[in-house]
């Protein structure tokens, strides 16, 4: 939880104080764009009584989304985030491919919201034999909140709180994750 208030001070600290190469008014942001990123986080779960879980697990994060401007403020994306936990020999990993829209609220503080499928797994390397355990395609969401720290007139770097949750069925636990990401984009 202190990572999390660190983490939303920062945001508020960086989108009070002027960008490091602001080049002047409002960009005009039209056409095609896409952007990569990488950070940290957690992945966590919920689930009925039945099953053990509700672990908070580090991972690392990755993310890349291509799309095009709708207009100089919003953009319509396709994106995928992934994240993954090594721990000796057992690997978790959370993925998600969603459609989404982004908003830029003023300048350099944008919204992203979106909907599409996100997928887990479980992989032990044992010694004799691997075993893996790979869950169905389920529906899933994503939110984040990003700032655009450095801003040029092509291109951005930015600090991204993320979320992402597969909404699996009743039977199944729910799969949360919570990253701290820093990105380029390109518009």
């Amino acid at each position: 939880m202190a990572r999390l208030s660190l983490a939303l001070a920062l945001l508020v600290l960086f989108a009070s104080a002027p960008a490091a190469a602001d080049h002047g008014p409002r960009p005009l942001r039209t056409g095609p764009t896409f952007g990569v990123g990488v950070g940290a986080g957690n992945m966590f779960s919920n689930c009925d009584d039945e099953f053990d879980c509700g672990n908070v697990l580090e991972s690392a994060s990755v993310h890349a989304y291509a799309g095009g401007f709708l207009g100089s403020d919003t953009a319509l994306i396709i994106e995928g985030w992934g994240m993954v936990h090594r721990d000796d020999r057992v690997t978790i990993t959370h993925g998600m491919a969603a459609g989404a829209l982004q908003q830029w609220l003023v300048p350099r503080l944008w919204f992203k919201g979106g909907v599409g499928i996100a997928r887990s797994s479980f992989t032990y390397d044992a010694i004799v034999a691997d075993i893996e355990d790979r869950r169905d395609i389920v529906p899933g969401a994503l939110a984040a909140l990003g700032l655009d720290v450095v801003r040029g007139t092509y291109a951005a770097f930015d600090l991204q709180l993320r979320y992402g949750a597969a909404l699996s069925g009743d039977s199944e636990a729910r799969i949360h994750q919570l990253a701290l990401n820093a990105g380029l984009s390109w518009h």
